[in-house]
């Protein structure tokens, strides 16, 4: 046997698996030596547009959107980096919209630990309300039919900057880039069209593919209506279906109709059940038991870092 760490929760849980088992990792690039040398210069020599601070000026309101407290996008380092390129410009003109989607507000605790004490202390934090139609504004209609609503302080602002990191997205192929604004901070009946069945469902929604993928052509055509420059299964997939985060149902439901989905959690063997998982106590104890199944010859396949891992299989 041989130990493995998965990630689970803020830390790792270690766990013992066949030593033929196959570990599939993603590939480790070391990070940059002087990570704010290479920030900065970014956004003085950006492609294909001035750098930042000349499109600024000191009368001009900022939006800077970022993502909420269920992605690791480095803020603390990020905002403060970019608040410092444009200090010519008064702290009161800036306002900072936590991209939350459809979570949860994050607390004022929580925007320190996401962006520093400082900046808490001196500029202007809110978290997007998708339900709230009062701080929304309409931008325009999608080919798709829905009406395009964003975050009302993001579409008033004279200079929109967007934070996020790009990773594998199950659906959206990656992460970043036009997703920080849609969904981040769309109104809910936007964000329900772009996670309805029809685009969930689609077959090029998926892991790595950015090539006519529906969920990054919406999120950039909306990206368009509103630009970060300074200008201007049966029942789920029923058309009159439509329920708040059914994305989740959907894609566990494609899971479960060709693989048994085993979870090891804090939860109760009731909760995890009644969510058409199986509990177990723990992985080595799984997969004992599932020898028993599949025989000695059994292979294993363990991903540590799963979401963040596209799996290829090499001719």
């Amino acid at each position: 046997m041989k130990k493995v760490e998965l990630l689970y929760g803020k830390g790792v849980m270690p766990i013992e698996v066949p030593d033929d088992a196959v570990v599939i990792e993603p590939r480790h690039i070391n990070g940059l030596k002087d990570e704010k040398a290479a920030v900065v210069e970014a956004l003085r020599n950006p492609l294909g547009t001035l750098p930042l601070k000349q499109t600024v000026t000191s009368t001009d309101k900022v939006a800077i959107v970022i993502s909420d407290l269920t992605r690791p996008t480095p803020n603390h380092k990020l905002v403060p980096w970019i608040l410092e390129e444009l200090s010519h410009v008064p702290a009161e003109n800036f306002v900072i919209i936590n991209g939350t989607g459809t979570h949860r507000d994050q607390t004022r605790e929580e925007f320190i630990q996401m962006l520093g004490s400082q900046v808490v202390e001196r500029i202007r934090v809110i978290n997007h309300h998708c339900h709230q139609t009062e701080e929304l504004s309409k931008v325009g209609s999608r080919t798709f039919g829905c009406d395009v609503y964003l975050n009302k302080a993001y579409v008033e602002a004279d200079i929109r900057i967007v934070t996020g990191f790009i990773e594998p997205h199950f659906f959206a192929g990656f992460s970043g880039g036009p997703k920080g604004i849609m969904p981040g901070i769309a109104g809910i009946e936007t964000i329900l069209t772009f996670h309805n069945a029809r685009m969930i469902g689609d077959p090029l929604a998926t892991w790595g593919n950015m090539n006519n993928n529906p969920l990054q052509l919406m999120a950039r055509e909306v990206n368009q209506m509103c630009k970060p420059p300074k200008e201007l299964l049966a029942l789920i997939e029923d058309p009159a279906f439509q329920r708040f985060d059914q994305w989740q149902v959907q894609k566990q439901a494609v899971v479960l109709t060709w693989a048994d989905v085993y979870m090891r959690s804090e939860l109760t063997d009731e909760a995890v059940r009644n969510a058409m998982l199986k509990p177990i106590e723990s992985v080595e104890s799984a997969l004992a038991k599932l020898r028993l199944t599949y025989g000695e010859q059994m292979s294993v396949a363990v991903l540590p870092m799963g979401p963040l891992t596209i799996p290829y299989v090499r001719d």
